[in-house]
Formats: structure tokens, sequence, C-alpha cells
């Protein structure tokens, strides 16, 4: 998020007061939300929250797991992509396994749906 173009807004008077600050949170960093939660108790509650939470070992290892699952799901799926245009263009499966390391039978299970 742009938060200059948010500060922009509501000095243009499109956003209201309260409204700007909840919207440039989404993308301050720490040291910003450090100075808006100075402002307001809604942001300070904000901050706090965030802080204890980026000290707590057990939400950092599940945020971290959650993301390495993200991750394999992106390759995976961009595995895919690749295989589908591969199909396409009419490699034979054992290329296309070779290449995108999914199995044969997943790729004939795409090739259903091409």
């Amino acid at each position: 998020m742009n938060t200059e173009k948010v500060k922009n807004e509501k000095d243009n008077k499109k956003i209201d007061n309260k409204g700007h600050i909840y919207l440039a949170m989404l993308g301050a960093s720490r040291e910003e939300l450090a100075e808006m939660a100075k402002e307001d108790d809604l942001v300070r509650e904000v901050y706090e929250e965030l802080e204890r939470l980026n000290k707590d070992k057990k939400f950092i290892k599940q945020v971290q797991k959650d993301e390495i699952e993200r991750q394999k799901r992106e390759e995976r799926a961009a595995k895919r992509r690749e295989a589908r245009k591969m199909l396409r263009e009419n490699y034979p499966i054992k290329e296309i396994a070779k290449t995108t390391g999914l199995s044969k039978r997943e790729i004939k299970k795409l090739k259903q749906y091409i």
C-alpha cells in the first residue's frame, strides 16, 4: 500500500481523519506504526499485539511453517501450469514428468482437462 497516497488523500479530505490512519497502518513499517500508535488508542493496541506476536516463538514458528506450505503450493501450481503448457504443445508425458518433476499419473490427469 502506498502510505504517501493515503496521507495525500487525507490532506485532500477524501478520507476522514480516523480512516486515514487505519488505512495507513496496512503499509506502515514498524517505525511508522510506532509513531501512529502515539496518536490513536486502537493503533496502539494493534502495535502492542504485533510486538507481542513478534516475540512469541510458537507463533513465529507457525507463521514460518505456513509460509513454507504456501511456497510449496505455489511451486506445485507453477509445475502444473508448465505441464499443461507442455501438454498443449504435445510433449511426451515422460518428458513432461522429467522436466516438471510431476508424476506421470498426475500429468495424465491434467491431460484430461486440456
